[in-house]
C-alpha cells in the first residue's frame, strides 16, 4: 500500500502556508509515476504557492517496490532503526504500524535495506534497478573513495553515490556543497569484487544485514 499525508507547510521566506504531501509509504507498483519523483528529489520538495522558492522537507518513508520484492526504509531518527531493524526480522511487539502490517504478510524472500539519508535512498534503488548487489558496490566505492581523497585530501569527508549514465557505471562525489562531479568505475572492478567475495556473504536476501553503507564496507575490508 501506499501513504500519502497532507501537511500545510509556512515559508520560511514569504510566511505563506501551502500544502504540502508526504509519502510516508509509496509502492511503486501502486504508484509507478511517483518512483521517477523520488529519484528526481521532487518528493522530498516543497514549492511555495507565493514566491516560487523550494526548500527541502526531510521525513521518513517506507519505500516499496512491490514488482521486485524490495523493500527500503529511510530512516530519519536515528533511535528509530533498532525498531525498524526489528520489524525487518518479524518482531512485531508493540503497536501495530503501518510497516507491521506490510511485513505480517508473507515476504521472507523480499530484500530489505535502512538508509539514512534522501540521497542513500535513491542511490539504493538505482544499484537495484541495475541488477547490481549494493554490498559490492559499497566495497568498490570505500576503495575507491580512497583513492581520491589520496589525490584531493580537500574530499576526504566527501561522499560517493552510484549512478548509472550513458550505460557507464559511476560515482558521483557529493560534499556539503552539493555534487562536484563524477568518477568512473574501472572496467571489472565490480565483477572482480563479486568474485572475491562471492563466498564470504550471506544471500543478498537474508535478513542478516539491513544496514549496508561505508561502515559495514569499512568493517568488512577490515578498515575498522
Amino acid at each position: 500500500m501506499s501513504m500519502c499525508v497532507k501537511e500545510e507547510i509556512q515559508c520560511p521566506v514569504c510566511g505563506t502556508t501551502g500544502e504540502f504531501e508526504m509519502w510516508t509509504s509509496l509502492n511503486t507498483e501502486l504508484n509507478p509515476e511517483k518512483k521517477e519523483e523520488l529519484l528526481s528529489g521532487a518528493l522530498f520538495q516543497y514549492i511555495c504557492p507565493n514566491c516560487g522558492k523550494s526548500f527541502n522537507i526531510d521525513y521518513p518513508m517506507l519505500y516499496h517496490q512491490m514488482e521486485d520484492q524490495i523493500m527500503i526504509y529511510y530512516v530519519v531518527q536515528e533511535e528509530d532503526i533498532q525498531m525498524v531493524e526489528e520489524q525487518f526480522r518479524g518482531d512485531f511487539g508493540g503497536a501495530e504500524t503501518e510497516l507491521t502490517k506490510v511485513l505480517k504478510e508473507d515476504m521472507d524472500s523480499y530484500l530489505y535495506r535502512i538508509v539514512g539519508s534522501q540521497r542513500e535512498l535513491m542511490e539504493k534503488i538505482r544499484i537495484f534497478d541495475a541488477g547490481k548487489d549494493d554490498r559490492i558496490v559499497e566495497l568498490v566505492k570505500r576503495i575507491i573513495s580512497d583513492a581520491v581523497a589520496d589525490k584531493n585530501p580537500d574530499l576526504r569527508d566527501a561522499n560517493l553515490y552510484y549512478l548509472e549514465e550513458d550505460g557507464e557505471s559511476l560515482f558521483v562525489v557529493v560534499n556539503s556543497k552539493g555534487a562536484l562531479g563524477t568518477v568512473p568505475i574501472p572496467k571489472g572492478m565490480y565483477e572482480d569484487m563479486a568474485e572475491g567475495v562471492r563466498d564470504k556473504l550471506p544471500d543478498l536476501r537474508s535478513r542478516s544485514e539491513f544496514r549496508i553503507n561505508r561502515a559495514w564496507a569499512s568493517k568488512a575490508l577490515g578498515m575498522e
